[in-house]
């Protein structure tokens, strides 16, 4: 994933939060410095909100959420964000395949699951 003039990345490696966005925070490293990579959303004290998630389930939720927000939202992250995800680094190991054609059932289940990561996105807990 390419860095942005500042020497950072343009998008959380994680979640694909843009860097530049006016209610972007930085996660947390354990030493409490800023992290380059990723959002206060996924890193907190260098700890990841759910560390089992694999990139189904995050493709899975941002969808979900951006299809809630706006439909046309939702509709271009379909089309985006399952080849961003691909780039970015937390997820460069993980081989889950992707499906951006997912089920209501799955998008429920999902919710459940990460129903406070959810919340997070949502903007309850910002």
């Amino acid at each position: 994933m390419k860095k942005n003039s500042k020497n950072s990345y343009r998008f959380c490696q994680r979640c694909g939060y843009p860097t530049n966005d006016k209610n972007y925070i930085p996660g947390t490293l354990k030493n409490n410095e800023n992290s380059e990579k990723y959002c206060s959303r996924c890193l907190e004290k260098g700890e990841f909100r759910h560390p089992e998630m694999n990139r189904q389930e995050m493709l899975i939720m941002i969808i979900d959420i951006s299809l809630n927000n706006s439909w046309w939202v939702g509709k271009v992250m379909k089309i985006l964000f399952p080849k961003q995800i691909k780039k970015m680094e937390y997820w460069k190991d993980d081989n889950t395949p992707l499906n951006k054609n997912f089920s209501r059932e799955e998008a429920s289940s999902n919710r459940e699951k990460y129903f406070d990561y959810y919340k997070f996105y949502e903007g309850d807990d910002c």
